[in-house]
């Protein structure tokens, strides 16, 4: 199976999970409620070098949780993770790879943790109840946040799912220390960025770690800030920082307008 069709998977397999559990509506989710319709018990405790682990024995399925992760909305994506790997039948994974966001890039080597991931986010995040939430003229954090107000996810998890489900050209970029940590485009943005890239001085994100100091609004920047470009074109750019982090969060936008210039159909 290639990268592509494990996704696809993933996302159907969700799908499935949200009308077995008769979810119509963001207050029918429960990440507890699907734990118990899957036959699966969650339970907390320490853990070494993970944030979670699937545990079998004989027929009792047990989620053990580390008792480090205190967040609720990152608690219920964590759940249905390692329900993905129970459901997709995924192998055990080292505890380096445990519960990795999702991305999409140019490798089609099948990734069980981006598919654990994706079956998280689609089965916290419907995809029909969603879409529409997406379908917007312009691509814009206050989008993920409108996502995460309604849905019981964290702001990472709901700009991922803006890239997933949106028909613009954008991408959610996650930075560290002034580094790429990760980058997911949306299906229609045929750009790459790769993990560890340094920021750009013309990026929004670069002043958070510049200067301790980030504008939030939405902004148009030099399109070469963020992609590998001779061309002279802007895109938009939104950027979010967690003094607590230390990390940013950004959504790039790439209007019609630039598009043919940076080779995007």
């Amino acid at each position: 199976m290639m990268r592509a069709e494990g996704i696809r998977a993933a996302e159907a397999k969700a799908a499935a999970l949200v009308h077995r559990c008769g979810v119509t509506a963001p207050e029918h989710i429960n990440a507890r409620v699907y734990a118990k319709k899957l036959g699966a018990r969650i339970a907390e405790g320490p853990l070494e070098g993970a944030q979670a682990q699937l545990v079998r024995s004989g027929d009792a399925i047990t989620i053990l949780i580390s008792d480090r992760i205190r967040d609720d909305r990152a608690r219920n994506f964590i759940v249905v993770h390692e329900l993905g790997h129970l459901v997709l039948k995924h192998p055990s994974c080292s505890p380096r790879e445990l519960c990795s966001p999702v991305t999409r890039g140019p490798s089609h080597k099948r990734t069980y943790e981006g598919e654990a991931s994706t079956y998280s986010g689609a089965a916290l995040m419907p995809a029909d109840l969603v879409r529409p939430m997406c379908d917007v003229g312009a691509m814009s954090l206050e989008i993920a946040w409108q996502i995460q107000r309604e849905y019981p996810v964290s702001i990472l998890a709901a700009a991922i799912r803006c890239t997933q489900l949106t028909s613009l050209r954008c991408a959610a970029v996650f930075s560290a220390r002034g580094a790429v940590k990760w980058f997911t485009p949306s299906e229609r943005c045929a750009r790459w960025i790769p993990r560890g890239k340094r920021l750009d001085p013309a990026s929004q994100a670069f002043a958070f770690f510049d200067r301790g100091q980030l504008d939030e609004a939405a902004r148009a920047v030099p399109a070469r800030a963020w992609f590998k470009t001779e061309s002279d074109v802007e895109i938009i750019e939104q950027s979010i920082g967690s003094e607590e982090h230390g990390t940013t969060l950004t959504m790039l936008w790439i209007p019609e307008s630039s598009a043919a210039a940076l080779g995007m159909k």
